[in-house]
């Protein structure tokens, strides 16, 4: 090859959330939560730092083997159990030192049956709900199963990272119970968990790359029978012990930068895909920066050179200024909020200076993600910290009485329609007069709501007889 240090690569496909999230004012938030965290000196163990995530499990492969076939081919297929599949939700965690919690496993039903925990990881819990993810209630149930591992105390605490999941940070109950249990929770910035979160970097790749081969050994075995939910736990117990492996969580947590602990870990290069995003201040509070004030114009004594004004907006930026006679030219710097030439970029050449390409035509820049009105853009928080979690309790405390208003409303709302067709109905009924009638067919004596009409119903033998009301009826020529 005439660049061996080139290689044909397949991209992963990154959102463009995931370009916007990853940029370097939220990373360096993240690290100094971290490391505010570690300046206590609780935590100097491997084994007291964790991590948690979820994944999606479903019955139809995610990733396929390449095969042989016949060059011409137009289609070569495989077998899958469906077109979508079933989904079911996996809860892992992870250790620094290369230990993993029994898996939660959260089937898409309300009753969990013995055919669904067949052939699981052992110490597995089970969960199910209507949906299969994960909710408040069932992350509170894993907790337990959490604190019964890993027995947290107050001379060996545990620093738990989890992604900003509403199940996660919208749970106060679960705050409520890792600050009684000396765990230290931290969220990750929104859509990082790609580069920060360690089952992401080095776990959940091997997961699901061993679960798909397991799928087709299982296809192959078993001609024209389907992957149902019944056989995921089995399918996924193969898969997961293949892939917890000592070396991978260890890897993780290295990776990432968060054992040992290296803030350093990303270069600006991986943050590349931020810069095409005007987001860099997107966690940082909605306040203008102080602009600096204009020079002031400095007149020159007799007999020294007039010092050259800085550039204005019209002026170009790649005009040297004019060099004073035996002294090389002196680049011009670029005026507050002008950002297409840095000092480093700007060079003394033989003809002029040299300017990188992005200095010619910068990135096009594309504008934020837009945030749902009555929500908050959230980042990089300690769940467990006294100001998230007394604002979490004004906002369940808010929230409560909303519901109450709105209760109120709709009560209020009913109670004036029930008693708005009771006064009609009372008004209709006041209207009308009882009178007693004599059958002109039976003779019979009944009682009827006189409403206006000149038609009555008797009640005896279910006839209709015509009542003249005045004297001039034109059926009865009375």
């Amino acid at each position: 090859m005439r660049h061996p240090e080139l290689s044909l690569r397949a991209p992963e496909a990154t959102s463009a959330a995931r370009a916007q999230g990853f940029n370097k004012v939220a990373v360096d938030q993240f690290y100094d939560i971290v490391e505010a965290a570690l300046s206590t000196g609780k935590f100097r163990k491997p084994s007291q730092f964790k991590n948690v995530d979820e994944t999606c499990v479903v019955t139809v492969q995610s990733k396929r083997s390449k095969i042989l076939a016949l060059k011409g081919r137009r289609q070569v297929g495989a077998i899958t159990s469906a077109e979508r599949g079933v989904l079911s939700t996996a809860c892992i965690s992870s250790s620094a030192c290369g230990q993993y919690l029994p898996p939660m496993l959260i089937f898409p039903r309300c009753r969990i049956t013995e055919h669904l925990k067949r052939g699981a990881p052992p110490g597995t819990v089970f969960a199910g709900n209507p949906t299969g993810w994960m909710t408040v209630d069932i992350f509170i149930k894993w907790f337990d199963h959490f604190l019964a591992h890993t027995k947290p105390s107050a001379e060996d605490p545990v620093i738990l990272f989890l992604d900003g999941h509403a199940s996660h940070t919208k749970n106060l109950a679960f705050i409520e119970k890792a600050r009684a249990n000396h765990v230290t929770v931290i969220s990750f910035p929104p859509h990082s968990s790609h580069k920060l979160q360690p089952l992401d970097v080095s776990f959940m790749g091997p997961l699901k790359t061993n679960f798909s081969q397991v799928i087709e050994r299982y296809l192959k075995a078993n001609p024209g029978k389907a992957v149902t939910i019944n056989d995921v736990s089995e399918l996924l117990g193969d898969a997961y012990l293949r892939s917890a492996t000592p070396k991978n969580a260890i890897v993780g947590f290295d990776k990432t930068g968060l054992w040992p602990f290296n803030r350093h870990n990303f270069k600006l290069e991986d943050f590349a895909a931020a810069k095409a995003t005007d987001v860099l201040d997107s966690f940082e509070t909605d306040q203008e920066k102080p602009s600096c004030p204009p020079p002031v114009p400095v007149e020159p004594t007799p007999g020294q050179h007039p010092v050259p004004a800085e550039p204005s907006s019209k002026q170009s930026l790649l005009s040297p200024v004019e060099p004073i006679s035996g002294q090389p030219p002196v680049p011009v710097e670029p005026t507050s909020g002008q950002s297409l030439v840095s000092p480093g970029e700007l060079t003394p050449g033989r003809q002029g200076f040299t300017v990188s390409p992005e200095a010619i035509k910068p990135l096009p820049k594309v504008a934020g993600r837009k945030i749902a009105s009555g929500r908050r853009r959230q980042k990089a928080t300690e769940l467990t910290s006294d100001t998230y979690r007394n604002a979490l309790k004004a906002s369940e405390a808010n929230k409560e009485v909303s519901e109450i208003r709105k209760s109120k409303k709709r009560l209020a709302k009913v109670t004036s329609e029930t008693s708005t067709k009771k006064k009609k109905r009372d008004g209709k009924a006041g209207k009308e007069n009882v009178n007693d009638s004599l059958c002109a067919i039976c003779g019979a004596v009944f009682s009827n709501f006189n409403d206006g009409s000149d038609w009555e119903k008797c009640h005896t033998c279910a006839e209709w007889f015509h009542c003249c009301v005045d004297n001039s009826c034109p059926t009865c020529n009375v």
